[in-house]
């Protein structure tokens, strides 16, 4: 399967490349915070595949975190052994910041680090019912989780913001440069090329659920119109392409305000019904 995935990864580089062009890094180096498609390992048939739109700056921060020169991450599968889903990682969700202290994912009464990973260790938590479970062992969940969930990001391109991200397809547009064997003449024309690859992704690994973190995701995802709605148990059973045999199960979670009680009542719906 890594061959493949690789396969797909491959057809990025023209955009790495010019995301690494010094004067091209110079005109995006207030919005650019990286490029990232490894959030954990790639695994087959996983019990969820959950959707962003794109990575935030957290992988930016964190590198740069009392530092003077710039650094921009790249986390590629070609280029990463990782095994762990990156919400795991100590200090993700939790960090006493004035003490340097990195808590571990499970450590709920501890100072919030970073508030979208910390909603969804809520919804890990309602997944496999942890916080009725007084005897656990931490190790064989963490297991657990990285063979059940895989977590992808439609645009790999690492911002703080959409506008952010906005800004940087309309300049990688405008170079006009060649991916996948045509050229690329417009932001819309870039988005479906990252739409394809997360298509093939799809198809490749196979997941038995689908979770779009957000609306736009699932429109951007599939070129459809979704109501911000805050009933995440309503199942949708989507055609990636119009010649797919495949149909997917998937769920929407608005992020429309404060979504913490949307994701935790995904996790304990998921729970009781597709586990």
């Amino acid at each position: 399967m890594k061959e493949n995935y690789l396969k797909i990864e491959n057809k990025y580089l023209p955009i790495i490349h010019l995301l690494g062009d010094e004067s091209f890094l110079k005109d995006i180096e207030t919005t650019y915070k990286g490029f990232i498609t490894c959030l954990g390992n790639l695994i087959e048939k996983p019990k969820v595949l959950f959707l962003g739109i794109n990575p935030g700056p957290g992988a930016y921060y964190e590198i740069n975190y009392k530092r003077e020169n710039v650094r921009y991450p790249k986390s590629l599968f070609s280029h990463n052994s990782t095994t762990q889903l990156d919400w795991l990682k100590d200090g993700n969700a939790r960090r006493d910041k004035i003490n340097s202290i990195n808590h571990k994912w499970y450590k709920l009464n501890e100072q919030v680090n970073n508030s979208f990973v910390k909603r969804m260790i809520d919804f890990i938590f309602n997944y496999y019912d942890l916080e009725n479970n007084k005897n656990i062992n931490y190790q064989e969940i963490e297991s657990k989780i990285n063979s059940d969930f895989f977590y992808w990001n439609i645009c790999p391109i690492a911002t703080t913001n959409t506008t952010d991200l906005d800004i940087i397809l309309e300049k990688i547009s405008k170079k006009n440069i060649v991916i996948n064997g045509n050229e690329i003449k417009s932001k819309k024309e870039l988005q479906n090329f990252f739409r394809q690859r997360t298509i093939e992704l799809i198809h490749l690994i196979n997941p038995e659920l689908i979770v779009c973190l957000g609306t736009q995701a699932y429109k951007d995802l599939t070129l459809n119109t979704y109501s911000k709605s805050n009933d995440v148990t309503k199942l949708n059973h989507i055609k990636l392409r119009i010649d797919d045999k495949v149909v997917y199960k998937t769920f929407v979670v608005s992020r429309n305000g404060n979504w913490e009680r949307k994701i935790k009542n995904l996790g304990l719906h998921l729970n009781q019904h597709y586990r």
